[in-house]
């Protein structure tokens, strides 16, 4: 939901979540709210005009990272810390647990399969298949956005040069920032790397494969690791859900290729959590191609400004829509 009601807390404190549809690690934390059923109110922050960068939301993540949860004066970034925040403070009544039942096996299991996944290079991956195509097969991500993400390095350390001498109390961790962006940035991606990274995708999604195998006798309720939708389902569900946005899915689950894994996918995506999540992304992104094709068309007619006024308006009538 692009902006839910905000219910208070036992502190009389409403949750304010600021993040943005296109961000991997955002999914995660707005897919676990809808799990746990908990209401919050949603500050967009526009990544690809680098609105994390602001000395506003620096204040709040020095890392110029989204998410970021605000629970009353309490401010939690990053995906994993927000999430255990909120089943720490936010797991009875209407609140599921994300968990498995305290001391099981199944906990183990499931801090194995989300530190697995939490340490998969996903930038890179990223952008190494948005840079070279021939890795992928019917990718989601339309040309426009391709070239937009391809393109935004360059302006990102550009911008990030100017807010330092702006901003000198943040100049640390803009330079820190730069340097990061450099490193990956896709002149610095090269084929041979790529495909290595994807091959080591292939051994953590043979290890899953054989983790679901197991659940089909007798347990088909099982989702990963237990017979509850967990905090490592949430990453997993993300990040199929990514890998077939970019292009992925035909290689590691598709074509005949590990059938369990292809079940679960598609037995999530029926999840009401999966469909708020991620029934926005599409729409989202077809607004924006919109606006760009009548920017193509009309070049004489649309300057640059009047096509920024009509990209804000369109966010605006699909923000007042969901």
């Amino acid at each position: 939901m692009a902006t839910s009601a905000g219910s208070l807390n036992s502190n009389g404190n409403g949750l304010l979540l600021y993040h943005y549809y296109g961000s991997y690690y955002s999914q995660k934390v707005v897919m676990a709210m809808h799990e746990k059923n908990l209401k919050y109110k949603s500050h967009m922050v526009q990544l690809l005009r680098f609105e994390q960068y602001e000395p506003w939301f620096m204040r709040l993540n020095p890392k110029g990272q989204v998410p970021v949860l605000k629970d009353g004066v309490k401010v939690i970034p990053d995906s994993t810390r927000i999430i255990d925040y909120l089943e720490d403070n936010f797991s009875n009544g209407d609140t599921p647990r994300l968990w498995p039942e305290k001391g099981s096996e199944q906990v183990a299991k499931m801090h194995h399969f989300r530190e697995i996944l939490a340490s998969l290079p996903v930038e890179t991956i990223t952008i190494g298949c948005l840079k070279f195509k021939e890795l992928t097969k019917d990718m989601k991500v339309p040309l426009f956005m391709r070239k937009a993400i391809l393109n935004s390095s360059t302006k990102c350390m550009e911008v990030l040069d100017s807010l330092s001498k702006k901003h000198p109390e943040f100049a640390e961790y803009y330079l820190r920032k730069r340097n990061r962006i450099w490193q990956r940035s896709p002149e610095n991606q090269k084929l041979d790397d790529v495909r290595l990274k994807l091959d080591e995708l292939e051994k953590i999604f043979d290890e899953i494969e054989e983790e679901i195998a197991s659940h089909v006798e007798g347990l088909s309720a099982f989702w990963l690791c237990s017979d509850r939708f967990t905090v490592a389902d949430i990453s997993l569900t993300v990040l199929l859900n990514w890998l077939s946005w970019i292009g992925l899915d035909h290689r590691y689950w598709g074509e005949g290729r590990r059938p369990n894994l292809a079940a679960y996918f598609r037995r999530v995506q029926l999840r009401e959590s999966f469909l708020k999540t991620f029934i926005q992304l599409p729409r989202f992104v077809q607004i924006l191609a919109s606006l760009d094709a009548l920017k193509e068309k009309a070049p004489l007619i649309i300057s640059t400004s009047v096509f920024l006024a009509a990209v804000v308006v369109g966010l605006y009538v699909y923000k007042c829509r969901s």
